[in-house]
């Protein structure tokens, strides 16, 4: 406990570090002021020109964000928009693109539980002997070819805390005995667990 106290002080002061050295560095190499605040005014006023054009409306000069003329640095505030260079990616103010609309999205698998093979029964029962909780079997993958079993064990002491367990297989029966050799690791790796 007392090691995992003093962990999170030091994460703390690490983080703590970051943010006064960052803003501090910042501050004597970051760009002035209103060098930063003409640029994203450049910015946001392209962006809603491009915006307007590729909507199809017409494009209007928005007014410039409120910034004091006295702080905007002369190169950035005499530069025509014109100058600006699209993103990447998008699309030129020249083209008026139609949206199509959206196809449905294909139908979903049938995720819910499958009931228990008669073979799997006795490796739930021992699971169930381990402490396993909340047994379930799932189709798994795009046709629902595969078998998902899943389980939880509660860690010990009450906590409330539970650790998952799954394994995918084609073969129900294959997926719960992975399921078993976990949870056999997972207390044989953790002592603590067989209390």
């Amino acid at each position: 406990m007392f090691e995992s106290a003093v962990h999170a002080l030091m994460k703390l002061c690490i983080a703590v570090g970051v943010v006064v050295v960052g803003g501090m560095a910042y501050h004597l190499y970051g760009p002035p002021a209103g060098e930063a605040s003409a640029l994203l005014n450049r910015i946001v006023c392209q962006a809603r020109r491009e915006l307007n054009a590729w909507q199809g409306a017409p494009a209007s000069r928005p007014a410039p964000l409120s910034t004091p003329a006295a702080t905007q640095a002369p190169a950035l505030a005499a530069a025509p928009p014109a100058d600006l260079i699209p993103l990447p990616g998008a699309a030129p103010a020249s083209l008026n693109h139609s949206m199509a609309p959206l196809e449905p999205l294909p139908p979903t698998p049938d995720l819910s539980p499958e009931p228990l093979p008669a073979d799997v029964q006795p490796l739930v029962a021992q699971l169930q002997q381990l402490g396993v909780q909340d047994i379930q079997l799932t189709a798994w993958g795009a046709e629902g070819a595969l078998h998902r079993f899943a389980c939880c064990a509660p860690l010990p002491g009450g906590s409330g805390f539970v650790r998952h367990f799954d394994a995918i297989e084609p073969n129900a029966q294959l997926a719960a005995a992975r399921v078993i050799d976990q949870v056999r690791r997972w207390r044989v790796t953790n002592p603590v667990l067989t209390r």
